[in-house]
């Protein structure tokens, strides 16, 4: 009985230890799956180095892979996680990819671009109604019974051309109309051409005109409608008054402004000056002011002048006292106070027949003035020594040091002028 019962045991003895070695064995695989599966997973890299654990080692030193643990592969010799520790996706997270920095678009910068506009003063091409110099204008513009249309700006005309814009003052009504508005008491003069004339200005390669002036209504608002149509005709543009012109000069936006201070009110030359100013690159303000055969510029139109800088003006051109005036730099802008006469047929044999062409260059780019250069042009409102012919002519040698002196000594009165003055 006793040696049944010992061969019993032994038998489950030898049972146990099979199911012992046999779950040891179990464990060992899944120990080892549990170390190729991610690396499997990962692309099928397996460990450097596997060791198959031997059966004889202590069954107990086999981590016990659960369900809630995850296999630390990174680091084999740890197979065991911590209760707190995060489990770990075996799956691959991708790097995100970087969002590139904004670059912004530099914006492209022009090329500076330069252009040169001449002003002239008074032109009256025609002469006085109710006196004989409307009838001695015709008669020297006549050739064989045709009017000469060459006649007035030949000896300038090739100067003009090589500028990029000319400027006149325009001081006739070009009408056959003999409806003067007389009821203006104050207007001793009635001035008039042919509509025809208005032909001179191009053939002399003057672009453009202001009309803004004392003269333009001598024959009220018909004569100016008038003279602004047979201008039209002719080619010529015109500005002045609450019309402003805009020219484009080698593509950059010039704004042409003008008034008469006598008949323009200072809100009007505001809102005129303040609108031009936001649509143009360089603004050219012109004005019909001061007093006639008065050299030194009034305190009138130093007002004037200076105000219209402030407002924005990048030139002024100034005439009416039909003599020349002196130049003020004020702000770093010049004022042309006045450019004096120069084709003007309102007298036969003026006392002083001195004038000149202003021209300045500008230089711009991207719409900002960057560069500035006056030159002035002496000349003679005659070719002829002894009378007026209504030809400007530019002279040379003493004549012209003479006309530079005379606008300097008249600039003296201001803090500033231009250097070629001083």
């Amino acid at each position: 009985m006793s040696r049944k019962r010992s061969r019993a045991q032994a038998r489950k003895i030898r049972r146990k230890k099979q199911i012992q070695w046999s779950i040891a064995g179990v464990v060992a695989v899944v120990a080892l799956l549990a170390i190729l599966l991610p690396g499997a997973l990962r692309g099928g890299e397996a460990p450097d180095a596997l060791t198959t654990p031997d059966p004889s080692e202590n069954v107990q030193s086999t981590p016990d892979v659960t369900a809630s643990q995850t296999i630390d592969v990174e680091n084999a010799t740890d197979l065991t996680l911590g209760a707190d520790d995060d489990p770990v996706d075996p799956t691959p997270i991708a790097e995100p990819t970087p969002t590139p920095e904004p670059t912004s678009t530099p914006t492209p910068v022009s090329a500076p671009v330069s252009f040169t506009i001449s002003a002239v003063g008074d032109c009256t091409l025609g002469g006085d109604v109710l006196g004989p110099s409307e009838k001695r204008f015709q008669s020297i513009v006549t050739k064989n019974g045709q009017i000469d249309y060459d006649h007035c700006f030949l000896n300038v005309r090739d100067i003009f051309a090589e500028c990029d814009l000319t400027i006149a003052n325009f001081e006739v009504v070009l009408t056959e109309s003999r409806n003067m508005l007389k009821s203006d008491k104050s207007k001793i003069f009635f001035l008039r051409g042919k509509p025809e004339y208005a032909k001179m200005l191009p053939a002399g390669n003057i672009d453009v005109v202001t009309i803004a002036n004392n003269h333009i209504n001598d024959f009220g608002d018909a004569g100016i409608e008038e003279t602004i149509r047979h201008l039209d005709e002719a080619g010529i543009p015109s500005f002045g008054r609450e019309t402003i012109y805009y020219a484009d000069v080698k593509g950059v936006r010039v704004g042409l402004v003008g008034f008469s201070v006598w008949t323009t009110s200072d809100a009007v030359i505001e809102r005129v000056m303040k609108e031009a100013r936001v649509n143009c690159d360089v603004l050219i303000a012109s004005y019909h002011w001061g007093s006639e055969l008065k050299y030194e510029a009034t305190p009138a139109q130093r007002k004037y002048g200076r105000t219209a800088v402030d407002l924005g003006a990048d030139l002024v051109i100034g005439h009416h006292p039909h003599v020349i005036n002196g130049i003020e730099v004020y702000k770093g802008v010049p004022i042309i106070y006045s450019l004096g006469n120069f084709s003007f047929g309102g007298k036969e044999n003026p006392t002083d027949k001195d004038t000149f062409i202003y021209q300045h260059t500008f230089t711009v780019q991207d719409g900002k003035i960057i560069g500035n250069e006056p030159h002035i042009i002496p000349c003679k409102i005659t070719s002829s020594s002894k009378n007026n012919n209504f030809q400007p002519t530019p002279v040379e040698g003493k004549q012209a040091e003479d006309i530079i002196k005379k606008i300097a000594k008249y600039s003296k009165a201001f803090p500033e002028t231009l250097d070629i003055l001083r």
